[in-house]
């Protein structure tokens, strides 16, 4: 008996003993921080201090051992007092480095702020044993690593932000153990995975802010349970599923933004009943289906944004009842029907309406005059027809107003003049007629004005030069007749004139000259006469100069030299005369087109000075002397056009270095020499168009190296020698024209490797031999055949009958003989014929009577209709 009271006893006291060692490892477990003694303290600051590796702000100049008053350093707060550290405050610091181990030993923090630096490495884990922490702010760093799910233990945490950094990995589940979480900020820092349904247990949660990562998967229907989220932003992710409709249930949340994902389904119906909702955005996902009229209801709405979706149907009249709404976004959707005549019934404060890239019909409503906030109107790309409505020009409010590719019509009220804030007016691409009312001139605002493709006749107001912020004109393809006003030359900040394709005359004025930040001048395809102005000179900014199709005459004026920055020059079909010297000083020209002129002398040498050339059009003018050897030098030339000159000479050699040419045309004029061999190492070659020179010589075989050759024509030549059987290497050729030179020998087989081909002149020359049969190979010929007035001999084979698209065959003035195969007469493709003038015989077919006889003149033994009846052996 007195063994079992000793040994009771014993556990007795071993019990209480331990229960005392308990309590006071737990009680040094939590008040850890309230126990160590300042020198500990500094100690563990200096810790942290040193894993900062940088502190370019200065701000931990004072956390030193010196200084021992650690409550008084920058960015830590302490408990008032005492000296237990609560707080360390050390946002936008400038700070690079890690964040310490350390740190976890301070476990009475509250706050740790250190957001906004350059901080690096992981988030260390230790930060879950701060169990009285309430707020961690650690974005806007270079964090990287996956965030610890043992962040999921601290129970007392409010604020929790970690976007803007460089993490890896899903959201932790653990999070939705976060029972006391106000606001959570995982922004744009690269998560993936889904969003976890745990997350859904945070009643408390007021802001979840997920938005700028790579999410995935649905968005989960227990987000409904967070009754408390004022703000739920999961834009910019990938996102997919249908609109949770327990979203419904929010009903404290004011603003909701799923933008730009991939969420599939209709607009739930009960997004409606978010009473307080102001800010709604689902723009850039795949939603279907009708807009709920539902969302009338939502009064305290500002911002409505459903674009770039696939909804469908009418627009509720029903949104027109949202007092509130400032931003009206529908755009890039299939909506139809008119726009609903009383939706401005209460959008008193509406400043924004955007209707564009939908499929609405009607007129505009003359009721949009009750959005009288209106500061911007974008009904473009729909088929709205009817005039402009007058009472549009009452919202005086109006910085933009678009309305171009529609089928508007009638004119532009005198009205206009009341839209004095306007800054851009787009109304290009429809029906509308008239003149452009002078009180254009009183939108001194106005920074943008198009109305290209339309049919608006009259002069240009002179007005127009009132407009003095104008830097966007363009009035393309319309009916304006008359003179440019001069008063363009007040237009300072203009950088784009575009009048194209008109029926302007008169001369071009000098005061445009003036237009000092005018970048591109676009006065082409008008009825313009006279010279060019010399204070054309005077445009420093010029980047595009581009006056083709005018009547413009005389030579180009010395100023123009002084434009350094042009990239784009097309002066063609005009008849200016004289140098094109003063066209090549900008180092930045790609582009000269100055055909259908009569420039004249020699081709100035300083183009190839001009390393950014890429498209040289000379041809039509009357240039002599020889092509300069130093347009050999433009190695990013493409496209080079000498044609319908007087040009002299061999090629130069220096064009061996213009590997990446593909248009060459040299074709009338008076160039010489053979074909150099290097054009086998101009592999881009596409076009090569020689015709009418006196060229001589062979065809070199690397000739046929250039692979991707389209168009080969050597016309009018006096080229001789065979055609080389590397002519089947051109497999991508369409055109091949050797017409008028002194080819001899046999025409190759390998013609018919040419399977792309879709015309083959090869008239006038000296082939003889048969016609090869593989020239039925050429199954694309439409255009022509033409071998007439060669030595050909044999019969004409049987497969050119099998060309079933070609249009035109010419083989006459040639020793063909035997029949012509009467399968050729069946050729429902074939519009002209010609065999005259061989040795063909035999009665032709009856459908050779749809040609003239004159096609088979020239062949006495031939018979039958339309020649001569056939008597005996042919009878």
């Amino acid at each position: 008996m007195e063994k079992k009271k000793i040994k009771l006893g014993f556990s007795r006291s071993f019990f209480l003993i331990l229960l005392v060692l308990i309590s006071i490892f737990f009680n040094l477990i939590s008040c850890h921080d309230h126990h160590l003694s300042s020198s500990s303290t500094i100690k563990v600051l200096l810790k942290i201090k040193q894993s900062f590796t940088k502190n370019k702000s200065h701000v931990l100049n004072d956390w030193s051992a010196k200084n021992p008053d650690f409550c008084k350093w920058k960015g830590i707060s302490c408990r008032k007092n005492s000296q237990i550290v609560i707080g360390i405050n050390l946002f936008n610091s400038s700070l690079a480095g890690k964040i310490s181990p350390a740190i976890g030993l301070l476990t009475n923090l509250l706050i740790i702020d250190l957001s906004q630096n350059h901080i690096s490495g992981s988030i260390p884990t230790i930060l879950s044993k701060l169990s009285l922490l309430e707020t961690l702010f650690l974005n806007s760093n270079k964090l990287s690593g996956s965030i610890p799910s043992e962040l999921g233990s601290l129970k007392n945490l409010k604020n929790l932000r970690l976007g803007d950094n460089d993490l890896k990995g899903s959201i932790p589940a653990t999070f939705g153990n976060l029972t006391s979480l106000v606001n959570l900020g995982l922004v744009s820092c690269n998560l993936s995975g889904e969003i976890p349904a745990e997350l859904g247990k945070l009643s408390r949660l007021e802001t979840l802010n997920l938005q700028e990562n790579e999410l995935h998967g649905q968005i989960p229907k227990e987000i409904g349970n967070c009754l408390g989220l004022v703000t739920l932003r999961l834009q910019f992710n990938n996102l997919d599923g249908n609109v949770p409709d327990e979203l419904g249930k929010l009903k404290n949340l004011q603003s909701l933004n799923l933008a730009n994902n991939s969420l599939a389904g209709v607009v739930p119906e009960k997004l409606g009943d978010l009473n307080q909702l102001s800010y709604l955005n689902l723009v850039g996902n795949r939603l279907t289906g009708f807009i709920p009229k539902s969302l009338g209801q939502l009064g305290n709405l500002q911002t409505l944004d459903l674009s770039s979706n696939n909804l469908a149907g009418e627009i509720p009249e029903e949104l027109g009842k949202l007092g509130q709404l400032g931003y009206l976004v529908l755009s890039n959707n299939n909506l139809v029907g008119e726009i609903p005549r009383r939706i401005c019934s209460n959008l008193t404060k509406l400043k924004a309406l955007f209707l564009t890239y939908n499929q609405l019909s009607g007129g505009i409503p003359a009721g949009i005059r009750n959005c009288r906030s209106l500061t911007q109107i974008d009904l473009s790309n729909n088929e709205l027809n009817g005039s402009i409505p007058l009472e549009l020009y009452e919202l005086t409010e109006l910085t933009l107003l678009g309305l171009y590719n529609n089928s508007l019509m009638g004119s532009i009220s005198p009205m206009i003049g009341k839209l004095i804030n306007l800054q851009i007016l787009a109304l290009h691409k429809n029906k509308l007629t008239g003149n452009l009312p002078k009180e254009i001139g009183m939108l001194r605002n106005l920074m943008i004005f198009y109305i290209y493709e339309n049919q608006f006749a009259g002069k240009i107001p002179e007005e127009i030069g009132n407009c003095s912020n104008l830097q966007s004109v363009d009035f393309y393809r319309n009916s304006f007749t008359g003179k440019i006003p001069n008063t363009f030359g007040k237009l300072k900040q203009l950088n784009l004139l575009h009048l194209r394709d008109n029926k302007l005359s008169g001369e071009i004025p000098s005061g445009l000259g003036h237009c000092s930040q005018l970048k591109i001048l676009d006065l082409a395809d008008n009825k313009f006469s006279g010279g060019i102005p010399a204070t054309f000179g005077n445009l420093s900014s010029l980047e595009q100069l581009i006056l083709y199709k005018n009547n413009l005459q005389g030579n180009l004026p010395d100023e123009l030299s002084n434009l350094r920055n042009l990239t784009i020059i097309t002066l063609s079909f005009n008849r200016l005369t004289g140098t094109l010297a003063p066209l090549c000083n900008s180092q930045s020209l790609m582009y000269l087109n100055v055909i259908n002129n009569d420039f004249s002398g020699e081709i100035p040498s300083k183009l190839g000075l001009l390393p950014s050339l890429k498209t040289l059009k000379l041809g039509k003018n009357k240039f002599t002397g020889r092509i300069p050897p130093g347009l050999g030098q433009n190695k990013e030339l493409f496209l080079l056009d000498l044609s319908g000159n007087s040009l002299t000479g061999e090629i130069p050699k220096s064009f061996s270095s213009l590997s990446k040419l593909t248009y060459l045309d040299f074709n009338t004029n008076h160039l010489s020499g053979q074909i150099p061999s290097w054009f086998g190492n101009l592999t881009e070659l596409e076009k090569m168009n020689f015709s009418y020179n006196k060229f001589s010589g062979s065809l070199p075989p690397e000739l046929f190296n250039c692979s991707k050759l389209l168009i080969l024509s050597m016309e009018n030549n006096s080229l001789t020698g065979n055609l080389p059987v590397e002519i089947g290497k051109l497999k991508l050729l369409n055109t091949l024209n050797l017409n008028n030179n002194k080819f001899s020998g046999r025409i190759p087989p390998a013609i018919g490797m040419l399977t792309d081909l879709i015309e083959l002149r090869l008239s006038g020359n000296m082939f003889a031999g048969d016609i090869p049969t593989e020239i039925g190979y050429l199954q694309n010929l439409y255009l022509s055949l033409d071998l007439s007035h060669n030595n050909l001999s044999g019969e004409i084979p049987k497969s050119i009958a099998g060309l079933s698209k070609l249009e035109d065959l010419d083989l006459s003035y040639n020793d063909l003989s035997g029949k012509i195969p009467g399968l050729i007469s069946e050729m429902r493709s074939l519009v002209n014929f010609n065999a005259s003038y061989n040795k063909l015989k035999g009665k032709l077919a009856a459908g050779f009577l749809r040609f003239p006889a004159s096609a088979f003149k020239g062949n006495a033994d031939l018979c039958g209709l339309p020649l001569k009846k056939c008597h005996g052996r042919f009878g």
